[in-house]
């Protein structure tokens, strides 16, 4: 629809325009100061952050200097004379007193490493090595005759009765300890497996301490050996009883093993009990085989990562610690830091010389250290009530426990490396903004204040000039509707009026003769006569619609009687197109209360839409039936059907689809609006189903037991 704009509404879109391009110049301006604002306020809190940053680095040197000097006290108070055992004393009390220490350790040139709380699963590297036994009974003729009676000639009995007799003889205690695994291994061999257990145990009570010239103690043997032929003869509860105890002294640990030593007898007993769980439900010192396992599975993880940690410790610091300590340059009294990264953690270590031969040194527990001293230092700290300091290790990743999603996305303020001395801490302090600062909250506001005021003056400005526009579109758009409205309405009276006027023209002059024919032509004129008195009080309904003054006559009314009048009309109507009016009217119909010829004029304006439209078909239904408290009149055509974005206009007045603009079948617009208004003011409402292409169903819902008199 095309609109001329007058000049009074062009002048009002250039006025318009003048003052949005106004408002936003203005606008942005302002915001331009404001954002200039909010720069100078942000430099100033970066500085008040950078000075928290300084502050909390000098608070973690004081921190870590307190904690090394309450040591330090310790230390020099202990009477320098004391040996290694003394020291280790002395030692594991701190550790079990400091919670910031994660691992100490003794190192000295005579006896290596040593840890306060712990001993080591097997030998570490740098301790001094593993002493042999002597091996005097291997240059005995006896021993070397019985020998050759077990191996060469494979005579038990008679090798078992050789190594008793020099058991008897033998004066220490490896001689009798070989000896005795030898009468054991010998009684195995010979097929006496009860009496070759007795043996292991007898040597497991009494020479469990003693070592092979392997470097094997015998302890481990008689176990493993008892424990191996118990299994081998079904005895799967003594068998467990008896490896379970050799991985308890595995893990005291009871011998000076190797480490290939001592994982060759884990890994073989682990085998054997492995291969005994689910054959045996004894209970073993108070539970069951399989929680027992499950019990030294979780000894074994933790004791196996401490020994993989003491061992990455052992192999790549304490050499560094000896050569520090060593240099004339760093020697002092005090405790001496370094930090290093191994395997992608950082290790942070703090060590002091204790005499000529003795370092004592302690792991820095940085869980403690970062969940209990640094939040102490950071409450300390006025410039952080608005900030969050989060500390990072070398690879990026926060070492502090809160947590960080809702910053993880923002840029910190700042991010600085901790400053302390010797480089001790591989960290960065990174601090955020809890929630935007002052400035930030500042910039937005006047911000949002500019903007808001702004938005609102356009808003106001096009509004007015919508409002302006739209009233005079619709006032052009409703002119022309009543335009067409009048010219639609002429049509329509015009139709019947030169029909009746035709046909009275012939009866008059006397042109027709046939009496029949006349009949005809009354009947015809008669039908034409009550088409124009429908259109007529179908406008003046719609005039009174439109005026406020419609009013309804409510009476008892049949329902079955308007539908039998709608349908005589019907057929009447439209007999010469040929359409087939067919109906599913339940068999009894309620009584209501309403305006008959209401009623019957808005099925009448139904019907004639249903033929206007119908297409090609020449099919409408006439339904009407009773449900609950309501009775239902329908009708449906299988027409041109009504597009989804008109199906809520059509009950408009003046209102026709814009496909219908050029098409030949004319209509006023007001019939639907009078059916909709006849069934509101009979406490009703009208029911729409259309698909296009496929036909239109509309349903008029009215109550039956309504007693309303209602003003149209």
């Amino acid at each position: 629809m095309n609109i001329k704009l007058s000049w009074q509404r062009s002048a009002l879109i250039v006025f318009t325009s003048t003052l949005l391009l106004l408002c936003i110049v203005l606008a942005v301006f302002a915001i331009r100061e404001v954002g200039r604002e909010k720069l100078v306020r942000e430099n100033e809190i970066i500085e008040d952050y950078k000075t928290a940053a300084d502050i909390i680095a000098s608070q973690i040197k004081t921190t870590l200097n307190e904690l090394e000097s309450k040591i330090n006290q310790r230390i020099q108070s202990f009477p320098t004379s004391s040996n290694s055992k003394e020291l280790l004393g002395l030692f594991s009390q701190i550790q079990r007193e400091e919670g910031f220490i994660a691992e100490a350790f003794l190192i000295s040139d005579k006896y290596g490493v040593s840890f306060p709380l712990f001993q080591p699963l097997y030998v570490l590297s740098t301790n001094a090595q593993l002493s042999l036994p002597s091996q005097g009974l291997e240059i005995n003729p006896l021993f070397k005759q019985a020998e050759t009676l077990e191996f060469a000639t494979a005579a038990y009995s008679k090798a078992i009765l050789a190594y008793q007799n020099l058991f008897v003889s033998a004066r220490n205690k490896l001689d009798k300890a070989t000896l005795l695994n030898a009468i054991g291994r010998c009684f195995l061999k010979a097929k006496n497996p009860d009496e070759a257990v007795k043996v292991y145990d007898r040597l497991a009570q009494n020479y469990s301490e003693v070592t092979n010239p392997s470097g094997v103690p015998f302890g481990i043997i008689a176990h493993f050996q008892a424990g191996k032929i118990l299994f081998e003869l079904g005895n799967f509860e003594k068998s467990c009883v008896q490896l379970f105890n050799l991985l308890e002294d595995l893990f005291k640990p009871r011998w000076s093993l190797t480490r290939p030593q001592f994982y060759l007898y884990l890994n073989k007993t682990k085998d054997l009990i492995q291969a005994m769980r689910g054959k045996t439900s004894e209970i073993i010192d108070g539970g069951t085989v399989e929680q027992k396992w499950a019990e030294f599975l979780r000894l074994e993880e933790g004791r196996t990562q401490w020994m993989n940690r003491i061992e990455l410790l052992v192999e790549n610091l304490i050499p560094k610690m000896k050569e520090i300590s060593a240099d004339p340059k760093t020697a002092s009294n005090d405790f001496q830091r370094f930090s290093e990264i191994l395997e992608n953690k950082s290790f942070l270590f703090a060590f002091k010389t204790i005499n000529s031969d003795s370092l004592y040194a302690f792991l820095y527990d940085a869980d403690y250290f970062i969940s209990q001293v640094i939040p102490n230092i950071l409450e300390q700290i006025p410039a952080l009530d608005n900030g969050t300091a989060i500390f990072f290790d070398h690879l990026g990743r926060p070492l502090t426990s809160q947590d960080i999603q809702e910053v993880k996305e923002i840029q910190p303020l700042i991010s600085i490396p901790v400053s302390t001395n010797q480089d001790f801490l591989p960290w960065t302090i990174s601090i955020y903004e809890k929630v935007p600062g002052f400035a930030e909250r500042q910039y937005k506001q006047k911000r949002n204040l500019y903007l808001f005021t702004a938005a609102a003056v356009i808003f106001i400005l096009f509004f007015g000039g919508f409002l302006a526009i739209r009233s005079t579109a619709k006032e052009l758009k409703l002119a022309r509707m009543q335009s067409e409205f009048v010219s639609t309405v002429s049509h329509e009276f015009r139709t019947p009026i030169m029909s009746i006027r035709y046909l009275g023209e012939l009866l008059q002059r006397g042109r027709v003769r046939d009496e029949e024919k006349k009949q005809e032509y009354y009947d015809t004129i008669t039908e034409e006569s009550k088409r124009l008195g429908r259109l007529i009080e179908n406008t003046l309904d719609f005039s009174k619609i439109e005026a406020g003054m419609k009013k309804y006559s409510f009476e008892q009314t049949d329902i079955a009687e308007i539908l039998a009048e709608a349908e005589t009309y019907f057929q009447k109507q439209f007999l010469d197109n040929k359409f087939v009016l067919e109906n599913d009217i339940q068999d009894s119909l309620p009584i209501i209360k309403g305006d008959r010829e209401a009623l019957t004029r808005a099925l009448l304006n139904l019907l004639d839409n249903a033929a206007k439209y119908s297409g090609d078909s020449r099919k409408i239904i006439l339904r009407a039936h009773s449900k609950e408290d309501f009775v239902f009149l329908q009708i449906e055509d299988f027409g041109k059907g009504i597009p989804n974005n008109e199906q809520n206009k059509i009950f408009e007045k003046f209102y026709r689809s814009e496909s219908l603009q050029d098409s030949p079948i004319k209509g006023s617009g007001i019939g639907l609006t009078l059916v909709a208004h006849t069934a509101h003011a009979h406490g009703g409402e009208v029911l729409l189903e259309s698909k296009e292409g496929k036909g239109t169903k509309i349903t008029i819902k009215l109550p039956i037991h309504k007693e309303k008199d209602k003003n149209g």
